[in-house]
């Protein structure tokens, strides 16, 4: 097929939305996470009437044919796999999800094959519909482990009880963020699992601040940036802390799920 002696190609793929923007009119972008070919840039033309209801929805997971022209994407139909309309009940959960899409956007490879990532992502945002895990430890091990898909596989031998986040290694102590046993555990865990797996742990409170202190500071190190989906996140986290009437610590040692 050609349009003004451009050749259109059709591309059917899976795709999971990580990002909506209004456009022209009732038109919308689309950020859509493929394994085939990273993250796209799509435009939904209208109303998507060739699209099922949720398929082109924040953080749908949809069958998809698009067509290409010049490097441009575009919607022809889609079929929702699965909608993860569950995050939008609870803010935080809703803002930790907006995190993990932004992170990655900037992370993924465009144009290149990126199943891992989308993987990594079902996988986490199973973990926080099914809330068999809490989100700060669902939110940490999304973190490291894609630091470690992206490339930047962190030193975790050794017998160090701190870990520095700008040279991601265990150090003495005193000198990076002060990390416990458990946290160390969990930290190796994730690094390794299979990513079915990297969810599929339990820490204590304070191995849970240690690790989630750990992995988000080695985050913001290595992509020097500013997320303010990450602000938005641990403020709500921050209020519902306040506001809970109740904790319920849990024990100190990993458990396969």
């Amino acid at each position: 097929m050609k349009t003004d002696g451009h050749p259109v190609v059709p591309l059917s793929c899976k795709g999971l939305v990580l990002r909506v923007q209004q456009a022209k009119g009732t038109n919308r972008l689309l950020s859509v996470l493929t394994a085939e070919r990273g993250v796209l840039k799509v435009t939904a033309y209208g109303s998507g009437k060739n699209a099922d209801a949720g398929a082109l929805q924040l953080f749908g997971y949809s069958d998809l044919l698009l067509m290409a022209k010049q490097g441009y994407y575009r919607v022809e139909s889609a079929s929702s796999v699965h909608s993860f309309y569950e995050l939008a009940n609870i803010p935080e959960h809703f803002a930790l999800a907006s995190y993990m899409a932004q992170l990655l956007c900037d992370a993924c490879p465009v144009g290149m094959p990126a199943g891992n990532y989308l993987e990594l992502c079902l996988h986490a945002f199973d973990a926080l519909t099914r809330k068999k895990r809490p989100h700060r430890l669902v939110k940490a091990a999304f973190e490291l482990r894609l630091m470690c898909e992206s490339g930047y596989m962190p030193d975790l031998s050794g017998d160090g009880e701190g870990f520095d986040p700008m040279g991601g290694k265990l150090c003495a102590r005193h000198i990076g963020v002060w990390m416990t046993p458990g946290a160390i555990a969990a930290m190796r865990h994730i690094a390794q699992a299979p990513v079915e797996k990297i969810f599929g742990f339990n820490v204590g409170e304070e191995s849970l601040n240690a690790l989630s202190a750990a992995c988000e500071r080695f985050v913001l190190a290595q992509s020097d940036r500013v997320y303010p989906t990450l602000s938005y996140y641990k403020q709500l986290s921050e209020f519902a802390q306040i506001v809970s009437s109740s904790v319920r610590p849990a024990s100190d040692h990993q458990e396969t799920t």
